[in-house]
């Protein structure tokens, strides 16, 4: 009797784990239905899409001094929305603490941190310079620039505060 019960037992759990695993096999699903094609007529009036260019800031570009002679700056800005290289070749003495003399090169990258274009104002935060090619210090770190430009050329004043400049009296860059 006790084998009977046995393999009565083991019978009902063999039909149990073919009734799970039955269960848990997945059935086949069907393959997806192709996409309907497009009729000829709804192609034929597609057309393509414009997409407008964005409008440059009005400081956006490449500026650049004359530069009289080789005792004059050579002095040249290039702005995007979101930097400012400034870039000073020749006799830049005029800069605070610097003896710069003619071939000198004195570079200083900035970061635009907002701009107002009614008021012409721009906030900076200088990131590095460099003298003849070699990492400068410097002694702050923002700036407040108030600019005017008029046609294709821009005068700007930079000041090392947060207040800006009631005007713009530097020399003209050109825009290029």
């Amino acid at each position: 009797m006790r084998k009977k019960g046995r393999t009565r037992s083991i019978a009902v759990l063999c039909l149990v784990a073919v009734a799970i695993a039955g269960c848990s096999v997945a059935s086949p699903q069907p393959p997806p239905a192709s996409p309907t094609p497009m009729p000829a007529a709804a192609v034929a009036t597609e057309t393509a899409v414009q997409i407008a260019e964005p409008t440059p800031l009005p400081f956006e570009g490449l500026w650049v001094t004359q530069g009289v002679d080789p005792a004059h700056a050579y002095q040249i800005l290039v702005f995007t929305a979101d930097s400012l290289y400034w870039v000073q070749t020749g006799n830049w003495a005029n800069i605070a603490s610097l003896e710069g003399k003619e071939g000198d090169i004195h570079e200083e990258f900035f970061e635009i941190l907002s701009y107002d274009l009614a008021l012409n104002h721009i906030r900076l935060r200088k990131l590095w310079v460099r003298n003849n090619g070699y990492s400068g210090g410097f002694d702050y770190n923002t700036g407040s620039l108030t600019y005017v430009i008029e046609a294709d050329q821009l005068q700007m004043t930079l000041a090392a505060s947060d207040e800006f400049p009631a005007e713009a009296t530097s020399e003209p860059y050109f825009r290029k």
